[in-house]
């Protein structure tokens, strides 16, 4: 390796800070510091526990369940999977342990230091509705703290892996920067920067893991395969469904196996750390719950117990885990009578083609970049076939797996939340056309595209979307009311199946007509402070980033000019 290249390497992490800086602050600056769901009240409710080892209040040993914080909403008697007793007042959760460990040093850092208090900050007159208030100030202030900074940390270390990962397929510095800012700017990896949910953590487990596979591919070295794997392996101990994304890998790595040495030492890198983090979970869930998981009848289609099913042959449990994981695909295809579209003789599931381009949830109508696959991946493809065989796989079994669930639209959250994994995937052969095809031409598709998504997303992280579209669930506001009907948590077809009554469509509706801000450092500083600290922050990392991406650019032509001249 030259020095030359050596320094550009060097340059790139000093690009991949100051991605991840910039990215960063943009998040910070248009959160709204609160939570969006339930599932994150779960994990916050386990987090502050862990950190101050105190039971929650409502505990009570040997009668306490699994969701004992919610007994009005969740009470024992409503559901099989809600009646498993807890072994431990502090662990005791629905939401997994990796998640929480997530969460633990944001919550920790608050709790011992105060930053944020309980006390109320925000007066009535902030707002121009009194549920502000209640969704500020009626939160313990630990959960303020990481709903701030939680998914800023998270998704804009994705978008700096991102660019890594881009830098490894030999994609220039411009088009690899391009690219982090279109996933971070104008997919829902921004919107999501706004929540505390476990899929924003799983995404930057899941492209570290992918990074560190990109440097095996390219050193034939064990210690990144391992290094993979284990990002892999944590990454399903906060959400089980990177099952889905270690399937398809697998069958990357036998073919990358084929022409390379000391395979045997290499598939062990491979599958130890997936075991280990596999059993991990395993022994700390039975810490958690009483319940034998042997014994019970248990729905194996549930995300909730995937990797619970047991036996006395520890590696065909993980296979029976598997199979167990993917049982919606087989229940919809063998006959489902709901939830389903019927073309000739064949049965689909409607999520299949409603994750894709639904109105309410779609993948191409809230991220209209994704369109760009349609050339991307044929021009991507002539450089790197394994890779984009492995893309497409990756896409078809979330698309498949997803579309078989009864709740595939995975509201009520913004946009197709269960295919943020895949969203990176997608983007990577962008850049072997924006080496290869007419420039004008990609700059007016870009420009639409991108501008498109930039404004989706605006509508979302500028206004309290969960208040003036969702409104309040059971009620007769929002989307939540139409029909006036008690329907599958709580939403209506048209939701889901008409742009009238689109998520999207009533977010730009009040947007344009009855914005009310919703991003807290805006109503904490006012106007004036938060737009000079926005601008103070952002402009010295922009301007030290041009020079970087300038430097990096003249040394990598030098680099090129050399090797052709040898």
């Amino acid at each position: 390796m030259s020095e030359k290249t050596i320094l550009i390497q060097k340059m790139d992490w000093k690009v991949f800070l100051l991605i991840c800086g910039i990215m960063f602050t943009i998040f910070v600056f248009t959160s709204d510091g609160h939570r969006h769901s339930g599932d994150e009240d779960w994990s916050q409710l386990q987090t502050i526990r862990m950190v101050t080892m105190e039971p929650h209040p409502l505990y009570v040993d040997g009668v306490s369940q699994k969701m004992f914080e919610r007994p009005t909403l969740y009470p024992p008697e409503a559901g099989w999977f809600r009646s498993v007793l807890c072994n431990d007042p502090i662990i005791c959760s629905p939401a997994s342990i990796g998640h929480s460990v997530t969460e633990f040093p944001f919550v920790f850092i608050n709790y011992h230091l105060k930053i944020i208090s309980d006390e109320e900050f925000l007066e009535v007159d902030d707002f121009p509705d009194a549920h502000y208030i209640f969704w500020r100030n009626g939160i313990d202030g630990n959960f303020t703290f990481l709903a701030l900074f939680f998914g800023p940390f998270y998704v804009a270390l994705s978008v700096g892996i991102f660019y890594l990962i881009n830098r490894t397929y030999d994609h220039s510095v411009k088009i690899s920067l391009t690219l982090a800012i279109i996933l971070g700017l104008t997919t829902c990896f921004w919107a999501y920067s706004q929540t505390t949910l476990n899929i924003v953590p799983v995404c930057f487990f899941i492209l570290l893991g992918f990074l560190f596979y990109r440097k095996f591919v390219l050193q034939k070295t064990p210690l990144p395969l391992a290094l993979c794997t284990a990002c892999l392996g944590f990454g399903f101990f906060i959400r089980q469904d990177v099952i889905l994304f270690l399937i398809p890998l697998a069958l990357l790595f036998l073919f990358d196996l084929i022409k390379q040495k000391h395979r045997i030492i290499k598939i062990i890198s491979f599958i130890a750390p997936l075991l280990l983090f596999y059993q991990l979970r395993k022994s700390i869930d039975s810490m958690r719950f009483v319940e034998d998981f042997n014994e019970k009848l248990i729905d194996p289609s549930s995300l909730l117990y995937v990797g619970y099913i047991d036996s006395s042959n520890f590696p065909f449990s993980i296979f029976s885990g598997i199979i167990a994981f993917l049982s919606p695909i087989v229940d919809k295809y063998s006959g489902c009578s709901a939830g389903c579209t019927v073309m000739g003789d064949v049965t689909f599931p409607e999520g299949l083609g409603g994750l894709l381009l639904s109105p309410g949830v779609g993948l191409f109508i809230f991220i209209p970049i994704m369109l760009t696959v349609f050339f991307s991946f044929p021009d991507f493809y002539r450089k790197n076939k394994a890779s984009l065989v492995f893309f497409i796989s990756l896409v078809s079994v979330y698309v498949v797996y997803f579309g078989s669930l009864d709740l595939w639209h995975g509201l009520v959250t913004w946009g197709p939340r269960y295919l943020m994994g895949i969203i990176p995937f997608m983007l990577i052969p962008l850049g072997a056309s924006l080496k290869i095809r007419n420039k004008k031409f990609l700059v007016i598709i870009l420009l639409l595209l991108c501008g498109a998504g930039f404004l989706f997303n605006l509508a979302y992280v500028l206004q309290d979307v969960d208040w003036f579209v969702w409104g309040k669930a059971g009620y007769d506001t929002g989307l939540f009311g139409l029909g006036n009907q008690m329907t599958e948590l709580y939403i209506h077809e048209s939701v889901k199946w008409t742009f009238k009554n689109s998520q999207l469509t009533n977010s730009l509706y009040t947007l344009f007509n009855s914005w009310y801000p919703d991003v807290l450092l805006q109503k904490i500083f006012g106007s004036f402070g938060y737009t000079l600290a926005l601008i103070g922050l952002l402009t010295p990392q922009i301007f030290y980033l041009t020079r970087i991406i300038r430097k990096l650019s003249q040394r990598t032509m030098q680099n090129t000019s050399q090797q052709k001249n040898k």
